[in-house]
């Protein structure tokens, strides 16, 4: 595997964009939007600056509608150690899903059939709660450990992609994708997608994809880079990477367009393109990155931003 390294950046004029404050709690740990409502959490759960519920809450969380009721739920992980569910729309009572839980990623998603959520369990598995059939009276769901790594590297960062392009979605997760067997009964095969084991936290990553490429980041890590990574013909192999950059404070970063990246480097966003990068906002700490269909989400200790280019 070559390595490259990034010369330093030409630091372009203001990039045309709108960065606006949004109604958000401060303490925020966490953020998702939905049908335009902020939902975030950390001290309590918000929408907007509406407290729904108290407790302290990790970054980890997503959004799913568990009892197929057309409210759209929240699966937090409540500390120090408690999976729950807060049913929609009113999010104010937290049913335990699991207990003696630390996760870094959720997704509510349907896997081979069966409906659930998959967590990063302790930095060590892929784990998948299945939903009950009457998940208001099942204290603990059940579960299936898709995959338990070996590996000296906390691995974080999840997405469902079909990869290998056989109709079945598979798992990124960290350093790998996890191929997804035809039938939900049988194991799952693990391939690397890159060998980042530099220190414990180097597969601690956020994961984005966009066209065919993986981006991605390592927020639990002072120095850390920002990688774009192509499967090559056969994807079983070590994907073919290009470093977008280097030398960040925690980064964060999806793709926006083809060629372009929003990446966090502790509190300043910036913008990504070629051999230049644009300031979008700095003093203000990242939490959560993620984007809409339109905009880019960022949130943080001092509330929430949404991130728009200008037409």
């Amino acid at each position: 595997m070559r390595f490259f390294f990034l010369a330093a950046f030409a630091i372009s004029t203001p990039a045309q964009w709108s960065v606006q404050p949004l109604p958000a709690a401060t303490h925020t740990k966490g953020a998702a939007l939905h049908a335009n409502h902020l939902y975030s959490w950390g001290r309590g759960v918000h929408r907007g600056r509406k407290q729904l519920l108290s407790g302290d809450y990790g970054p980890a969380g997503c959004l799913t509608d568990v009892n197929r009721d057309g409210h759209i739920d929240l699966i937090l992980h409540r500390l120090p150690s408690e999976i729950v569910w807060l049913e929609g729309p009113r999010l104010n009572r937290a049913r335990v899903i699991d207990t003696e839980a630390d996760f870094a990623n959720c997704l509510g998603t349907t896997l081979l059939g069966h409906r659930g959520v998959l967590l990063t369990h302790r930095g060590l598995q892929v784990r998948f709660y299945e939903i009950p059939t009457n998940p208001r009276t099942t204290q603990h769901w059940p579960y299936r450990e898709i995959y338990s790594f070996y590996t000296a590297s906390y691995q974080a960062g999840l997405l469902q992609r079909d990869i290998d392009g056989d109709g079945h979605p598979d798992l990124l997760c960290g350093n790998y994708w996890i191929q997804s067997p035809p039938e939900f009964a049988l194991p799952w095969r693990l391939y690397a997608i890159n060998t980042y084991n530099e220190t414990p936290e180097s597969a601690h990553m956020q994961l984005d994809w966009t066209n065919g490429a993986l981006l991605a980041s390592q927020p639990a890590i002072d120095h850390g880079k920002v990688t774009l990574f192509t499967p090559p013909a056969d994807p079983k192999q070590l994907w073919r990477e290009q470093p977008i950059a280097t030398g960040l404070r925690y980064p964060r970063a999806v793709t926006w367009r083809d060629g372009q990246y929003i990446a966090s480097d502790a509190a300043r966003l910036w913008l990504y393109s070629g051999p230049s990068r644009q300031l979008l906002r700095e003093d203000f700490p990242i939490h959560t990155l993620t984007k809409t269909a339109d905009a880019i989400l960022a949130a943080g200790p001092a509330g929430a931003l949404l991130l728009k280019p200008l037409p």
